[in-house]
């Protein structure tokens, strides 16, 4: 059909059967020369930049919107703080002291001999040491050096791809090897890595964060190559000191067990 044109089986439809011509509403609306019968088709582009899900590897991922997680690229470190623009999680504040053992335990724990082959790490201690802090630290390192890595105990994961953070609504097909490969760091905090769904552990590099129990890393450590075990440190007197402004009252009124173990080590 060429442009200004009516089909011939349409014309025919309006002669026989006497069907209103659409151009008259048209009209109606749009005064103008328009010749009669002439169709004009009004096309609607959608908006660029929707936050429709993205699906990719086989995954269905969202760009991140959490307040915390989505700012993780603009964390900047001030001598020995990471410094957030949103409040973390766990303690409610925007700085993460980065403690000596934090930085040489990471390290060691995402070295890898041979960087084509997985690696398993755990990272444990007495409950209220950091532990799960310490995951963020090493979050943030990874992505800093923009390393793939998902964190998969949050719901939902959180998934850097190297560039852009996103939330995952749907976890890749675990056979989908592509995205399931060795320079994946799969971070894990506080349950056992081989009874989380859709993480296919034999393909992925994972970091585990938790207590000594044994129902989180007892089949955790009979994988092979065996997971690297790093014992946290307890905090020292300087460290405490610190840290002690952000927590003005924990002295005084413990509130948890760490706050507990403030005033013990104070004491001592």
């Amino acid at each position: 059909m060429r442009k200004g044109e009516i089909p011939n089986e349409v014309e025919s439809r309006y002669m026989n059967e006497e069907l209103e011509d659409p151009t008259d509403k048209i009209c109606s609306k749009f005064p103008s020369t328009i010749p009669d019968g002439t169709i004009h088709v009004l096309v609607v582009v959608p908006e660029q930049g929707t936050s429709a899900p993205l699906v990719s590897d086989g995954g269905v991922f969202d760009r991140c919107s959490d307040p915390f997680f989505s700012k993780f690229q603009t964390v900047y470190q001030v001598g020995d703080w990471l410094e957030f623009p949103a409040l973390l999680p766990l303690t409610e504040r925007q700085k993460l002291y980065v403690r000596c053992s934090y930085k040489s335990i990471a390290a060691q724990a995402l070295t890898k001999v041979d960087p084509n082959r997985r690696k398993y790490a755990v990272i444990t201690g007495t409950p209220g040491i950091g532990k799960s802090v310490f995951v963020y630290y090493v979050m943030w390192r990874l992505i800093k050096d923009k390393k793939r890595v998902l964190f998969i105990t949050r719901q939902p994961p959180i998934y850097f791809d190297g560039s852009t953070i996103h939330e995952c609504k749907q976890l890749p097909y675990s056979g989908n090897q592509q995205f399931w490969s060795p320079d994946l760091w799969c971070l894990v905090d506080s349950v056992d890595p081989t009874n989380v769904a859709g993480m296919p552990i034999e393909c992925c590099s994972v970091l585990l964060s938790s207590t000594p129990r044994r129902d989180c890393i007892g089949e955790f450590k009979k994988l092979a190559p065996t997971p690297d075990v790093f014992y946290m440190p307890l905090w020292t007197k300087e460290e405490l000191a610190t840290i002690a402004p952000m927590y003005p009252h924990a002295a005084a009124v413990p509130t948890s067990l760490a706050d507990v173990r403030m005033q013990q080590l104070f004491s001592r």
